[in-house]
C-alpha cells in the first residue's frame, strides 16, 4: 500500500549481511566479444526514450521500415534501441506495435542470418505494460520457432537510485531506501501497483498467471558467492518461459548475471528481458561512461526551447529552480483549454506557439504545461487526457521548428520527451552521444529530422535528479551555445 510516510531504511540495513560484490575481471571484454564472436543483435524496445540513459555511440529509431531497422542493426554487433513510447499506449494500441516491430526485426535478422536478442526496456519503478511486452514478444518468437526458456526481470537502476534486494525493489530518496510500493510511483493513475516484492508484483500484474510462489529469483548471495557459474545453473534450470527475478545492488552483479546470460546462450538458451538501463549497459559490454564535457555540448545556431511534459514532484521543484535562471520566457499551457473542446484545444495550440516564437526571437523559452495533473475528466481515461495535453505539446513544438531555428531542446519527462522528439521535430533516427549527468539524462544528436543535423536533444526523465539539475543542464546548454542564452 502507497503511505504518505513511508519508512526508509539505510544502505548498511539493506545491504551489510550481504557478501561483497564479486568482481569478475574482464567482464566487460567478455560480453562485447561474444556479440563480435556470434554476430548478436541486441534490441531493446524501449517503452520511453529513457532507456539510453546508461548508453553512448549507440543508434536509435522512432520507426520501423526496413531501412531504418537495417540502418539502427547494420553497422555492427550490439545493441541498437527502437523506441515504441508503449507507455503511452492503451493495451490494445501496445499490443499491435509490439507485435509488429518484433515480426519485422525477426525477418530482418533471419534475413541477415543475424543472431538476436529482444529486450523490453521498462520503468525501473515498476511502471509499463508488464507482462503484456514480454507476452508478445514471446509469442512472435514461439511463432518463428524459437521459444523462449525464461523471462528475465531486471529492474534495478543503479544510477539513478533503483536497487533489487532480497527480491524487493527499492527507490533512493534523500531521507534512505523506501519500497517501490511506497513510493509516489506506486500510485500512478495507470500503472499503479501494490507490491515491492517483485515475485508479488508479477503475481498482481499477470492476473495471478504467475502466482508469487513459482516465480524464480537469482540472489544476491547466489551471484556474490557462486558467481557466473551458480547464476548459469538456476537459468538452466528454468523452463516454459517462467520469469525469474533477478536482484542487484551493484554493477558487478549485473556484469556476473551478464556473463551468465551469454554462457546460457552459447548452451542454447533462449532468454527474454524487462530490464531498466543498467542491465542494458552491461549486455553492450559498455563501460560506465563519464559525463559529456561542455566542449562535447554543440548546440546549433538559435535559442534553446525547453518543454516540461512531467508532473512528479522532483520535475515541479526542478522547474521551481529553473525559474530563477536570468533570461528565460516562460510559456505555460492551459491544460483546461486543451481538455475543453477541439476548437479551445486549437486556439490554446495557437496562443502559447505564438508566445514561444516571439519568446525564442530574443532568448531561451521554457514550454510547459500546468502544474496541476488532470488525470481523467470528461469521460477520458487518464492516458487518453495525457494523449491529448501531449498532442497539443507537439503541435505546438512543430509550429516552433517551422517558425524558429532551435540551438537545442530539453525535454522532461519520459512521454514528453518521446512526442517532442518523434512527433514534434520529426526525429527518425539518433544516436546516442552520452550523458550530461552520469548515468541519468542522455543526450541525442540528430542524424535524420526537419532540425539541423546534430542539434543535441535532451532526454530528461521526469524522475531522476537533484533539485537543481534540470536548471544545471540547461545553464551548461546556454553557456555552450552560440547565442550564449541571451
Amino acid at each position: 500500500m502507497t503511505t504518505s510516510t513511508p519508512h526508509a531504511v539505510d544502505a548498511a540495513a539493506l545491504l551489510d549481511a550481504l557478501p561483497e560484490p564479486l568482481v569478475v575481471p574482464g567482464a566487460l571484454e567478455r560480453i562485447a566479444e561474444h556479440a563480435r564472436r556470434t554476430g548478436t543483435r541486441t534490441v531493446a524496445l524501449d517503452d520511453d526514450p529513457t532507456g539510453t540513459q546508461t548508453l553512448r555511440g549507440v543508434r536509435l529509431v522512432s520507426r520501423w521500415t526496413d531501412d531504418d531497422l537495417r540502418w539502427a542493426l547494420g553497422a555492427e554487433p550490439g545493441v541498437s534501441v527502437a523506441l515504441t513510447n508503449t507507455r503511452s499506449l492503451s493495451r490494445p494500441d501496445a499490443t499491435t506495435l509490439v507485435h509488429e516491430l518484433a515480426w519485422s526485426l525477426e525477418r530482418l535478422a533471419t534475413a541477415e542470418g543475424w543472431p538476436l536478442r529482444l529486450v523490453a526496456r521498462g520503468d525501473s519503478t515498476l511502471r509499463g505494460h508488464v507482462p503484456l511486452e514480454t507476452d508478445v514478444l514471446a509469442q512472435v518468437a514461439a511463432a518463428h520457432g524459437r521459444p523462449y526458456d525464461a523471462v528475465l526481470f531486471t529492474p534495478a537502476y543503479l544510477e539513478a537510485g533503483r536497487m533489487t534486494v532480497g527480491d524487493v525493489q527499492w527507490v533512493g530518496t534523500p531521507d534512505g531506501w523506501i519500497m517501490a510500493g511506497d513510493s509516489e510511483y506506486a500510485a500512478d493513475a495507470t500503472f499503479g501497483y501494490r507490491s515491492s516484492d517483485l515475485r508479488d508484483y508479477l503475481d498482481e500484474k499477470s492476473g495471478g498467471r504467475w502466482p508469487a510462489r513459482r516465480v524464480a529469483s537469482i540472489s544476491l548471495e547466489t551471484i556474490r558467492a557462486g558467481g557466473p557459474d551458480a547464476v548459469l545453473d538456476q537459468l538452466l534450470a528454468v523452463t516454459g518461459g517462467a520469469p525469474v527475478v533477478v536482484n542487484a545492488a551493484s554493477v558487478h552483479d549485473l556484469e556476473v548475471v551478464a556473463l551468465a546470460v551469454i554462457e546460457a546462450e552459447d548452451a542454447g538458451r533462449r532468454l527474454l528481458h524487462r530490464l531498466a538501463p543498467s542491465l542494458l549497459r552491461v549486455l553492450a559490454g559498455q563501460p560506465v561512461w563519464p559525463a559529456l564535457t561542455d566542449a562535447q555540448l554543440t548546440p546549433a545556431p538559435g535559442h534553446g526551447l525547453v518543454v516540461v511534459g512531467s508532473h512528479t514532484a522532483n520535475t515541479t521543484r526542478q522547474l521551481a529552480r529553473l525559474e530563477q535562471l536570468p533570461g528565460l520566457r516562460f510559456v505555460e499551457l492551459d491544460v483546461a483549454g486543451v481538455l475543453a473542446s477541439p476548437e479551445a484545444a486549437r486556439a490554446e495550440v495557437s496562443r502559447a506557439a505564438r508566445a514561444a516564437i516571439d519568446g525564442l526571437a530574443a532568448g531561451d523559452v521554457v514550454l510547459q504545461t500546468g502544474r496541476t495533473l488532470v488525470t481523467a475528466t470528461g469521460g477520458r481515461t487518464s492516458l487518453e487526457v495525457a494523449g491529448a495535453v501531449s498532442t497539443a505539446v507537439t503541435d505546438v513544438v512543430r509550429a516552433v521548428r517551422a517558425a524558429r531555428p532551435l540551438g537545442f531542446v530539453v525535454a522532461k519527462g519520459g512521454i514528453t520527451s518521446h512526442d517532442v522528439a518523434v512527433h514534434g521535430l520529426g526525429i527518425a533516427r539518433a544516436v546516442v552521444a552520452g550523458q550530461i549527468f552520469d548515468g541519468v539524462v542522455s543526450v541525442l544528436t540528430t542524424v535524420e529530422a526537419d532540425v539541423p543535423s546534430g542539434m543535441p536533444y535532451v532526454v530528461f526523465p521526469g524522475n531522476v535528479g537533484s533539485e537543481g539539475s534540470l536548471a544545471s543542464v540547461v545553464r551548461r546548454l546556454r553557456s555552450t551555445s552560440a547565442e550564449g542564452g541571451a
